[in-house]
């Protein structure tokens, strides 16, 4: 089981995007944590490209985005259990990310 900590940054992978979260609690067996959602502002963007196509547009160089990225007390919570089959922590969302906390938006989705 990979090692979580309380008020550690991670991520939820759902689909192509990604949304941070804080671990705030842990099950004693570890095999359940609580998320909270954080905060997050984009501050880069009028650096992305936009072209028309796709629905309306798309855009060129989605992965530069940048996040301003900040706890929030009163974000709401999720839970995530181990999978000792998939060997990581899955939501209804999505699988979650443990190396930090991060913000992407698939403006192409």
């Amino acid at each position: 089981m990979s090692k979580v900590e309380l008020g550690q940054g991670v991520s939820v992978c759902s689909y192509s995007d990604v949304e941070p979260y804080e671990v705030v609690k842990i099950s004693k067996t570890g095999k359940k944590i609580t998320l909270r959602a954080m905060n997050y502002k984009q501050i880069n963007k009028e650096n992305l490209e936009f072209n028309v196509g796709g629905f309306a547009a798309n855009c060129s160089n989605q992965r530069k985005q940048e996040w301003e990225i900040t706890s929030n007390t009163e974000g709401a919570t999720i839970t995530a259990n181990w999978s000792e089959k998939k060997k990581m922590y899955t939501t209804g969302y999505g699988r979650v990310d443990l190396a930090s906390a991060r913000r992407f938006y698939d403006f192409n989705f």
